[in-house]
């Protein structure tokens, strides 16, 4: 199976959120679940070897509003 796409967003999907330095606390996955399921099969993960162990978060200031 081979994952392709066009006009892809170059970073990682949010909405109301943002992920805080993703690429240096944690890894990107592919791949991820059933090879019949076309949506969410990308993922981030953590890696203790490399010390990507942790994930921070920024929430849009209007999300409870």
């Amino acid at each position: 199976m081979n994952n392709v796409g066009f006009g892809l967003i170059a970073r990682n999907y949010s909405s109301f959120i943002t992920q805080i330095d993703a690429n240096k606390t944690s890894v990107g996955l592919w791949r991820v679940g059933p090879t019949n399921q076309p949506y969410g099969r990308y993922a981030r993960s953590f890696e203790n070897e490399s010390n990507k162990n942790r994930m921070y978060f920024d929430l849009d200031d209007h999300f409870l509003s």
